[in-house]
């Protein structure tokens, strides 16, 4: 591959300044160098040149909660996920990820994590993509989440009922290339299941979990949605927490004091609150919802908000996910996310962060992206205006490059 170079405003973590007029060189995939206020003429470039002098340069954006197997169609329902999990066939659900993996590139993401699949299929898929079968953003899997019998997400297929259960699972995990092991530590909406203000999994359960991961070098995440659930995460050790609500009974109303929140910043723990699901959930498709489930979508929205606002106001590390083919949210718009946050007190630099260098922090793959440095793959986004000073100027990207590749 010859090198590539780009010429434009650079943004990178922290997100201080601007490096006006910058160039970037890319070779075999890597950046291999960058220079601020370079006056080189294009002429003197070796290799492939693109100016965007009036434009700026960012790292690729990381969604780091998706399931590219479900369509993100609007369908609401666990019973219906479950029925198209479980009965569509798989080349059906390889396309979903295809359909998928385009709409994200589009939105400017370069890295997608995949927290929700059934079987081996995204172990197959992020193998193939990883041979450049088709022009996509990196994918990183987690495959079956672990899950008690019958709990949410046990139609993906990773059901443990013991500690020699929950070990046997994280093996098959990691000898199968997952890159992260996700549990569902709280209930759900599954009928006759917990509660999602109930806790699945106990401290003990969970520690074996996350000394078996930790053996493997994986992370570990937890779909969290109570405060009971969240200590016990806490106390196991995992390393990040979803969706991060502090529910305790069915008012669906976060219960979190001073002691709690200080704990999830001492441990250093990731927190990805999917800010832009339960807003779709309240703002798509208003007009097929009844009073009372407005009502019940909106005190969630509102909670939400307010956990996050509180959460904001200490050193926690935020990362950004959209839950992307879950219910009524499509892949490829993580900026409505990204926007949800700053108009909840959120820097414009701290928003940024969260899908960049924390999501790559939280990934255990600083080393390779989430920043524009030397030895980084060559991950960029491409905008017109300056996000610093508007946060929505990324919805709508001029180029996307994945390891010097255009690809956009």
């Amino acid at each position: 591959m010859e090198k590539v170079t780009l010429r434009g405003n650079l943004l990178s973590p922290p997100y201080r300044e601007v490096a006006s007029n910058g160039l970037i060189g890319i070779e075999d995939g890597c950046i291999s160098s960058i220079e601020e206020g370079a006056s080189i003429s294009a002429d003197a470039i070796a290799g492939e040149f693109y100016d965007f002098s009036e434009n700026y340069i960012l790292p690729g954006l990381i969604d780091a909660h998706c399931h590219l197997t479900l369509p993100g169609d609007e369908k609401s329902t666990d019973p219906y996920i479950a029925k198209y999990v479980e009965s569509a066939p798989c080349s059906h659900q390889v396309l979903t990820v295809a359909r998928n993996c385009r709409k994200a590139l589009e939105g400017g993401l370069t890295t997608l994590v995949d927290l929700g699949s059934r079987g081996r299929i995204m172990f197959e898929v992020k193998e193939a993509l990883g041979g450049g079968i088709i022009d996509a953003p990196r994918v990183l899997v987690s495959g079956p989440p672990l899950t008690k019998p019958g709990e949410h997400c046990s139609y993906f297929g990773g059901e443990v009922t013991s500690d020699e259960e929950i070990i046997d699972r994280v093996n098959f995990l990691a000898e199968s290339g997952a890159d992260i092991v996700k549990v569902i530590a709280s209930g759900g909406w599954t009928p006759g299941g917990t509660p999602p203000w109930g806790s699945s999994f106990s401290e003990d359960e969970l520690r074996v979990l996350v000394s078996e991961a930790h053996r493997h070098e994986l992370p570990v995440t937890a779909h969290v949605t109570s405060k009971e659930a969240v200590k016990n995460c806490l106390g196991a050790g995992l390393d990040g927490l979803e969706h991060a609500t502090f529910w305790v009974d069915r008012s669906q109303r976060s219960v979190l004091n001073d002691d709690l929140v200080k704990k999830i910043e001492e441990k250093g723990v990731f927190v990805d609150m999917t800010i832009q699901a339960s807003y779709r959930a309240v703002n798509e498709n208003v007009d097929l919802l009844d009073k009372e489930e407005y009502r019940e979508r909106k005190t969630k929205l509102d909670d939400t908000f307010s956990t996050f606002s509180r959460l904001n106001r200490y050193d926690v590390k935020f990362v950004a996910g959209s839950d992307a083919g879950f219910k009524s949210n499509p892949p490829g718009d993580l900026t409505l996310g990204l926007g949800l946050l700053v108009e909840n007190g959120m820097s414009t630099a701290e928003a940024l962060k969260t899908a960049t260098s924390n999501a790559a922090g939280a990934l255990k793959i600083g080393d390779q992206t989430g920043s524009i440095d030397t030895g980084k793959f060559g991950d960029l986004l491409v905008v017109e205006g300056n996000p610093l000073e508007d946060i929505s100027a990324l919805k709508d990207p001029i180029a996307v490059f994945k390891e010097g590749e255009r690809l956009i």
